[in-house]
């Protein structure tokens, strides 16, 4: 993907700090069509893995995120506590970035509750036979 141009690299970094603040008092971030690329949501899976973040419900809805930025995710998912719903519909996730996320889903510290995906995404945890602790996963066609 194209390097993701400095103001929105800065904003990402901002982002990140405000979830590790504290306190962080930000409960909902919906970045839906945003474009952040996987060289900007790396800055917010820092800010997940914090033990400040509070962060509830994250949107990456068409953020152009792909299978490379699936490892740090999983990493945040196996540090964050406070995750309730996570949106990844719409992005380019395939077979090796689900395997990875899904070390993220199954770890006992992700409180999870509601995965929504691509049909391509739910088809992989499917078909992989990957368990998750992941209580709802909606995924969109």
């Amino acid at each position: 993907s194209t390097p993701l141009p400095l103001l929105a690299r800065k904003s990402c970094e901002v982002l990140a700090s405000a979830l590790s603040s504290s306190p962080s008092t930000l409960r909902e971030l919906d970045l839906t069509d945003n474009k952040l690329q996987d060289s900007g949501a790396i800055f917010l899976y820092t800010g997940l893995k914090s033990s400040h973040c509070k962060l509830e419900i994250l949107r990456l809805c068409i953020c152009n995120l792909t299978d490379r930025s699936c490892a740090d995710l999983a990493s945040a998912l196996r540090s964050n506590s406070s995750l309730k719903e996570l949106d990844l519909s719409n992005n380019e996730l395939n077979d090796s970035g689900v395997k990875n996320l899904s070390a993220g889903l199954d770890n006992i510290r992700c409180k999870l509750e509601i995965l929504r995906c691509t049909l391509n995404c739910f088809v992989c945890l499917y078909y992989l036979n990957i368990k998750v602790n992941v209580i709802t996963i909606f995924f969109t066609l």
